[in-house]
């Protein structure tokens, strides 16, 4: 049968007496990929044994002593690795049932559009399944689409928050286990102490009506509600297939013993600051909390390059990051009624600052009615450039070409910064729009290091150019064929991965000149680009000849660098701004393929060449490009507000 296509996501941590029973219940879907913790039992064995993909728990996720801190943040290192839109998350101690297999299989063969599902709980206790508990019936959202823009929150407890304007979650009717013995369910609190902690230091920098309305009547309705259901179960059932009585009180005080936990802490900061009362203190950490918010603002895709580039720097550097966003392919007019709909959800609107994400040249305005104006514009790229003079989809001054310079100039002027992503880039804006240049900060693009990064197996095979894009004119894709054409009798492959403006011109040019050595594959999903680069032997960047590709690094050469491979490129202002010929990467004049042909076989036939530019390509990338280094000279540049 088939496999299920479905990624299927498990956090451990020396979990090998479960692990197995886990696995096998999850062992029709395509992809499973185990985030483990540093286990040093055979838990690595029993996943690999299952042909589970296993990555390493980011640094950023735990604590100094190796232990999780972060149980979403490695729930979403899960989420980002998963080469599948679907996505179903469970516990090393769990297990999916049968009929859940079943009901996911139907829902991924179907055109399913709701994306979001709650999934029921039964606990098996000691091998029997518990028909009757308090906890029931327990639904949480274990499987979902990534379209639906999907991701954890909260550090502990963890839930998933989606685009709840354009999908409502539906109800499956089959169950997911959770595995216990009789012993942990007696000693609830005790099995259950560092979860304990954990909830009780994430609320300590709540302001005192927050703490009053939410930790204190908040948990103590909950314990409430937890009594009632558990006595109506046991006057009803008679205690037959029931939690022990000692379980359900467990539970019913769990959220008392919180709540006393954090006034401890609250009252231990209150005497070590000598403050003045509950409210003084309070109020101190959450201003102190408060400077470590930030809130994503827009129209954007959150799994795109830029907004994952960012969003895991704030996130490194302690930032709490908070997305208030719509999908970009949403009507031009519902886009600004969604978007504020969005803000009104937000259960906080103080936020120390905020970013309009890239594509947000249109909605920097609403952005500022509704923060004010220290709000940071990230740019990116000029409307007008991209869509007037490389794309050339419309005439100079035509009514679109004024409005795309309107854009532009409106959102930079209405931002208190505006992020690019190389200083060419900037230069352009500040001469067209006559801003001064120290309103810009260059950011480069970049890329996260859980998808793209060296040591991937690679298959022996011929000698591969890889090449991936959208075909737009500053891409240069016609140059690479041609240059395809030139070596095609070298016994070289190229891989071209993508479609766009270009692509049929590129394709026939090929068929005409019976270019048989390239192997164009359509668009890719992001989780999968690491392996085609790993198996290929150089990476291209861009060769047009458009005044847009002298002013930008793409995605792809930092997607190359970080996977440690040799890039050729063209040699234009913005990449001398990263890149040194014959150190880092071979630079070619734009738009000649004869140029590209020579520096590939220069590649192919030096191997200490190539692996010295590999080499250094890479140190580069881990100086200057990860997600700590971007965001961290964000911050050093903007000092007064972020």
């Amino acid at each position: 049968m088939e496999k299920i296509r479905c990624t299927v996501g498990i956090l451990t941590y020396n979990s090998g007496v479960t692990l197995r029973r886990a696995l096998e219940s999850v062992k029709d879907f395509s992809e499973i990929i185990v985030n483990d913790g540093g286990s040093t039992d055979d838990t690595l064995s029993i996943a690999e044994e299952y042909g589970a993909r296993v990555i390493v728990q980011d640094g950023v996720c735990k604590n100094a002593d190796g232990t999780l801190k972060d149980f979403s943040c490695a729930k979403n290192q899960l989420l980002r690795a998963a080469r599948n839109d679907w996505f179903l998350v469970i516990d090393s101690d769990e297990a999916i049932s049968e009929g859940l297999c079943g009901e996911i299989r139907q829902l991924v063969m179907s055109e399913d559009t709701a994306h979001v599902y709650n999934v029921p709980i039964r606990i098996i206790l000691d091998g029997k399944e518990i028909k009757y508990s308090s906890n029931y019936p327990g639904y949480q959202h274990r499987f979902f689409n990534k379209k639906s823009a999907a991701h954890f929150e909260k550090p502990v407890h963890e839930k998933v928050t989606y685009d709840t304007i354009r999908y409502t979650p539906r109800t499956l009717t089959h169950p997911w286990y959770v595995f216990t013995t009789r012993d942990e369910m007696t000693h609830y609190l005790r099995s259950t102490k560092k979860y304990i902690d954990m909830e009780a230091r994430k609320g300590v920098d709540q302001p005192f009506g927050e703490y009053l309305r939410f930790s204190v009547w908040g948990n103590i309705l909950k314990s409430a509600k937890i009594v009632v259901k558990a006595l109506y179960i046991y006057l009803r059932h008679g205690g037959r297939d029931t939690l022990p009585v000692r379980a359900e009180l467990g539970r019913a005080l769990y959220p008392l013993v919180v709540l006393g936990e954090f006034t401890c802490l609250q009252w231990k900061r209150l005497i070590k600051n000598s403050t003045p009362s509950a409210r003084g203190i309070l109020s101190v950490h959450r201003k102190e909390s408060a400077s470590k918010t930030i809130c994503f603002f827009g129209i954007y895709d959150p799994m795109y390059a830029r907004a994952r580039v960012l969003r895991e720097g704030f996130r490194i550097h302690g930032y709490n990051v908070v997305e208030c966003c719509v999908d970009p392919a949403i009507g031009a007019l519902k886009k600004f009624g969604a978007l504020y709909g969005r803000y009104r959800a937000l259960p906080e609107k103080q936020f120390d600052h905020v970013i309009v994400m890239f594509p947000g040249h249109s909605v920097v305005w609403l952005a500022r009615l509704l923060f004010g104006k220290n709000i940071i514009f990230d740019a990116f790229v000029s409307l007008y450039n991209t869509e007037v003079e490389d794309r050339k989809r419309h005439r100079k001054g035509s009514i679109a070409a004024h409005y795309y310079s309107f854009l532009d100039r409106s959102a930079v002027g209405m931002a208190w910064g505006v992020l690019l992503d190389t200083n060419a880039h900037i230069e352009y804006f500040a001469k067209r729009y006559r801003v001064a240049r120290e309103k810009f900060v260059r950011v480069f693009v970049g890329t996260t290091t859980d998808l793209f990064y060296p040591g991937m197996q690679v298959t022996p095979g011929p000698f591969t150019v890889h090449f991936h894009g959208g075909y737009s004119p500053l891409q240069g894709a016609k140059y690479i064929v041609a240059a395809a054409g030139i070596l095609k009798d070298k016994g070289i492959r190229f891989s071209m991965i993508g479609d766009g403006q270009e692509y049929r011109d590129a394709r026939s040019f090929a068929q005409t000149h019976n270019i048989d050595t390239i192997e164009f594959i359509p668009r890719v999903a992001l989780a999968e680009l690491g392996g085609y680069i790993q198996k290929s032997s150089i990476v291209l960047g861009v060769f047009g000849v458009t005044s847009k590709t002298a002013m930008v690094i793409p995605n792809k050469i930092y997607e190359a660098l970080a996977c440690g491979k040799p890039v050729i490129t063209a040699d234009t202002p913005a990449a001398a701004e990263l890149l040194k010929d014959t150190q880092s990467a071979l630079l070619v004049p734009p738009g000649d393929p004869e140029a590209l042909a020579r520096a590939i076989m220069t590649l192919r036939s030096d191997d200490v060449l190539r692996d010295r530019i590999a080499e250094k390509g890479h140190e580069i990338f881990l100086a200057e490009a990860t997600p700590k280094v971007i965001v961290g000279n964000i911050l050093k540049q903007l000092p007064h507000h972020v």
